[in-house]
Parts: structure tokens; C-alpha cells; sequence
């Protein structure tokens, strides 16, 4: 097993993943160059988009996500990074109303064999309350109930609390 640790920040579009991340770094952490900060003791390599979010992406393909993580990788162990924290983007597809489930799943199983993972679910508060709003919300709880180790409530303006709480995770993991 490699001594890379990797942090998957899933949530969906809007949940905030950038702006915590953002919020993160501009925190607690020191920046060496880019993509790579120092936070505390531990060099990172921290990707602000996921690879749902790159141009040339189709809905839910497990290679392309796959690949951009494999890419990441090399980054970091180039660069002697003990972590990689990479956003993944959960999604429904409105033309078949399809999670992309395969994009999160596949790709963390593949990467539990090598890598020590954490899944932290960045969960969109659902206050609207909306029947539409609360049935995706729970579409996509129970797809990350079997994933997350963790899970930070999701609220805007909230970017500074999230980031502490990821910040709190991220110190709980040996590499």
C-alpha cells in the first residue's frame, strides 16, 4: 500500500466543494506551487475542480475520471505529496435520470486497493424543502451512505465552517 492518502470530496454542483476548498487553503494552508500547499507537517496536492467538471467529459465516464485521478497521482508522488484531497462532482443526468453512481463508486473501489481513502460527502442542505429537491437529496444519500467516512452539512455562506471541518478531517489522517 502506498503512503499517498487521498480525500474525496463528493458532492453535487453547488454544494460548495470549491469554495471549502478555497476557504481551506486560504486557512490553513501554505502554498509551495501550484495545486501544492503545505497543511501543518503534511505537503498536499489539492485539485480545485473534478474531473466530472474538465472539458470533453460525458456524463458518467468511469475511465475519464479515472484517468484524471491516475494523473493527479503521478503529480503528487513527483512532487513528494503525503496527500491528494480531489472533488468529485455527484450528479443526475437530466435527460435519463440517472445518477452517475459508476463515477464515484468505480473509481474509489480502484483507488482503495492501492491508497488509503477517506470519502467526506460535502451534503447539500435540503431546507427548501422542494418534493423534487428532498427526492434527489435522498438519491443521493443512499448512494454515499456505503461510501462516506464522513459528512459536512452543506449551507451557503457557510465556506469558513465546512473548511474547518475538512481542515479537522484532513489532520485526523496519517498518510
Amino acid at each position: 500500500m502506498s503512503t499517498l492518502s487521498i480525500i474525496i470530496l463528493a458532492g453535487e454542483a453547488g454544494s460548495g466543494k470549491s469554495e471549502t476548498l478555497h476557504a481551506m487553503i486560504g486557512s490553513h494552508c501554505t502554498k509551495e506551487a501550484p495545486h501544492i500547499y503545505f497543511a501543518g507537517e503534511k505537503k498536499i496536492y489539492v485539485s480545485l475542480s473534478s474531473p466530472q467538471e474538465y472539458p470533453g467529459y460525458r456524463f458518467c465516464d468511469v475511465s475519464w475520471v479515472t484517468n484524471k485521478v491516475r494523473a493527479w497521482i503521478g503529480e503528487c508522488k513527483g512532487k513528494g505529496c503525503a496527500l491528494l484531497i480531489a472533488p468529485f462532482q455527484i450528479s443526475i443526468s437530466q435527460r435519463t435520470n440517472k445518477i452517475n453512481a459508476d463515477c464515484i463508486e468505480k473509481p474509489v473501489a480502484e483507488l482503495k486497493k492501492n491508497f488509503k481513502v477517506h470519502v467526506v460527502y460535502l451534503r447539500k442542505n435540503g431546507s427548501r424543502n422542494r418534493p423534487i429537491t428532498l427526492v434527489r437529496l435522498s438519491r443521493i444519500d443512499s448512494l454515499m451512505q456505503g461510501l462516506k467516512n464522513d459528512e459536512i452539512e452543506s449551507r451557503k455562506g457557510q465556506a469558513k465552517r465546512q473548511a474547518d471541518e475538512l481542515w479537522n478531517i484532513l489532520m485526523r489522517i496519517d498518510p
